[in-house]
């Protein structure tokens, strides 16, 4: 891995996001089933901000037989005032963000179930 300050600190930026969202105390929405989002806004600017994981087979039999298969994930921030993309990592592009792009999935969808199970729980 590159010795960068600057990475080293995007990396713990995204861990600290994704112990938010395992805490719950991020609202992610599944916009679709490998998509999740949240609308960030204070006084200044709205944010969009996704996390996406992309699965592909490393080689269709050994896939069926074990059931594994490569992720690759991407982040976005987009400001809903200019509509622009102001953040973009992939874990495709910076093989070293891996671990914290699929923690940081992994906490959405840990949010996502903790929202479902408060619905759930309003039905009994």
């Amino acid at each position: 891995m590159i010795n960068n300050p600057e990475r080293a600190h995007t990396t713990s930026l995204l861990r600290q996001i994704a112990t938010k969202s395992s805490a719950g105390q991020i609202e992610w929405v599944q916009s679709n089933p490998s998509t999740f989002q949240w609308v960030k806004t204070d006084p200044a600017s709205s944010l969009m901000v996704s996390i996406q994981r992309a699965d592909s087979a490393s080689g269709q039999k050994f896939v069926i037989q074990t059931g594994n298969r490569n992720s690759d994930y991407l982040f976005q921030i987009q400001d809903l005032n200019s509509k622009r993309v102001v953040v973009m990592l992939s874990s495709k592009e910076r093989p070293d963000m891996l671990e914290a792009l699929a923690e940081m999935y992994r906490s959405a969808e840990r949010g996502i179930d903790q929202q479902n199970n408060r619905y759930l729980s309003r039905l009994l």
